[in-house]
């Protein structure tokens, strides 16, 4: 590397003029016009040296030039003593060389070989919407994990998505009344032909209109019925006493993943191994546009209510 025999080189000058074990640091400049990369050294050892900053630095800079490096083009002295280094165009070309040569192995290291790395991101819930704050979380996750695994990192990828709780009882509740009227919705939902990404969308939908239901956003009536129903319910997923929720329990989960493992193929990469409550699974979801913006507005609309009854023009001091 460049860096390094730069690195090497100064320390070799700064021996020859009476410094004892320098230490060469260098520095990209901040401005493009001062070069490639700048160095303080000659301020740093001017006062061992017994000699002028800047004149310490002209001798540096004289010997380097001495040393005839075909891959940079010129070194000056700036200021009190700075040292100013320009890349030659051979420097560039080589690179370039050296990157077509590598291909996509181009800047891997071992910055961090040895070690072992776990990033979790995505994490959508099972019987939820997959929202745009999914989206973001699985894309920059993604790639802090490739970054950290180009690094020489054993790299663990962990997605923690919840497959039980209340946003799971409120989903069941929905669909196993479906399930009882017979409702159209929840008969293709069943057909062998309907893609496991409709499946999902109808389970998504059932989670957000049973939200609805529980926190009372209808009539008083059916915000109290709801809300124990799906509070009992949620108490059964978890002791699983009940046959007819276990049955739509265990379709929805299987559905809902199933869902996930096609979009991680659409994305072309290696997503998270989910860590389930019961077992490790792989997650993700594919919800239409238009169901994330009902989403995203529901909640919006949830925070203005609760905002509305909590705030206070004049709050106590």
């Amino acid at each position: 590397m460049i860096r390094e025999t730069l690195q090497k080189q100064i320390e070799e000058v700064l021996k020859e003029l009476g410094v004892d074990a320098p230490k060469v640091t260098l520095e990209h400049p901040t401005e493009l016009s001062h070069g490639d990369y700048a160095t303080s050294i000659a301020l740093s050892y001017a006062k061992q040296l017994g000699q002028n900053p800047k004149v310490l630095a002209e001798s540096i800079v004289e010997k380097l030039k001495a040393k005839e490096n075909t891959l940079i083009s010129d070194i000056s002295v700036a200021g009190p003593g700075f040292i100013n280094i320009a890349f030659a165009p051979a420097f560039y070309t080589e690179s370039l060389k050296t990157i077509l040569a590598q291909e996509k192995k181009w800047g891997a290291n071992t910055i961090l070989a040895g070690k072992k790395v776990m990033v979790e991101y995505t994490q959508p819930n099972p019987f939820k919407p997959f929202h745009i704050g999914h989206l973001m979380s699985n894309s920059i996750g993604e790639a802090v994990s490739r970054i950290v695994e180009f690094s020489g990192a054993n790299t663990i990828r962990a997605n923690y998505q919840g497959d039980v709780g209340l946003h799971v009882a409120k989903a069941i509740y929905v669909i196993r009344r479906d399930k009882r009227n017979n409702d159209q919705k929840y008969i293709e939902a069943l057909m062998p032909n309907t893609p496991p990404s409709k499946v999902a969308e109808y389970i998504g939908m059932a989670y957000m209109l049973g939200t609805v239901e529980y926190v009372g956003m209808m009539t008083e009536d059916t915000h109290n019925i709801a809300k124990e129903e799906i509070d009992n319910i949620n108490k059964k997923i978890y002791d699983k006493t009940d046959p007819e929720i276990n049955e739509i329990y265990d379709w929805g989960r299987a559905i809902t993943l199933e869902a996930f493992e096609i979009i991680y193929k659409k994305r072309n990469h290696t997503q998270a191994k989910a860590t389930s409550h019961y077992k490790h699974l792989r997650t993700f979801c594919n919800i239409p546009f238009s169901h994330t913006l009902a989403f995203i507005l529901r909640y919006l609309i949830m925070v203005c209510f609760i905002f509305s009854a909590t705030y206070s023009p004049n709050p106590p001091h």
